[in-house]
């Protein structure tokens, strides 16, 4: 990418790395580090022609973490109740350089 001047790197985060919770602080730390890299990394690869997103796909309550530890969902957020596999609403962390 550096040799041709463009590119893109692609992260995949959690909103747990925005919105952090009780009982999952690991969890939530390293979402908030893969954040912050990502956000540092775009600075530093912007004017190469390099772009950085970090997806943040939103929380699932009836599948994977929420629904095996029934560890409740931050305060004010909630999920909408669908089966596990279907599209849901998530957070896209995505400036185009300057």
């Amino acid at each position: 990418m550096l040799q041709r001047g463009n590119g893109h790197l692609v992260f995949i985060g959690s909103l747990s790395g925005k919105a952090p919770n009780g009982g999952a602080s690991i969890y939530s730390a390293t979402k908030f580090g893969l954040r912050g890299f990502a956000l540092a990394l775009r600075a530093e690869l912007a004017p190469a022609g390099i772009g950085v997103s970090l997806v943040s796909p939103g929380f699932v309550s009836d599948a994977g973490m929420f629904a095996d530890t029934a560890i409740r969902l931050p305060r004010g957020l909630t999920t909408p109740h669908v089966r596990a596999g279907r599209r849901r609403g998530g957070a896209c962390d995505r400036r185009e350089p300057r």
